[in-house]
């Protein structure tokens, strides 16, 4: 493995899954489930959360408007919210690679 390869591993696997900004936070996980207005995602240790997805919420699907119901369990994810947890956006993303058993996002 190159060492820019072990270079940029090193600093995703440092980063926390839930990064803050100052009216915001980002949520990366995988899709669990779809139920209505509901959101299941698992983050990458594998703790569970559901978000309430109010109607009009921007769902992207590998770059294209998409609907809620049209994610599918499994599917690489971002949710963005409020510091109150209010549900802004969700779009999928792809993985940066695969170190081992570690999956490394965008």
């Amino acid at each position: 493995m190159s060492r820019i390869a072990v270079a940029v591993a090193s600093v995703f696997l440092l980063l926390p899954t839930i990064v803050r900004g100052e009216d915001r936070a980002v949520h990366d996980g995988s899709v669990k489930s779809v139920a209505q207005d509901k959101l299941t995602i698992l983050d990458k240790q594998g703790k569970e959360s559901t978000y309430t997805v109010p109607a009009g919420i921007p769902v992207m699907i590998h770059g294209k408007a998409s609907k809620l119901e049209e994610l599918k369990s499994g599917m690489l994810i971002r949710v963005t919210t409020g510091l109150k947890g209010d549900v802004a956006s969700i779009t999928t993303v792809e993985p940066l690679m695969i170190v081992g058993a570690t999956l490394l996002w965008r």
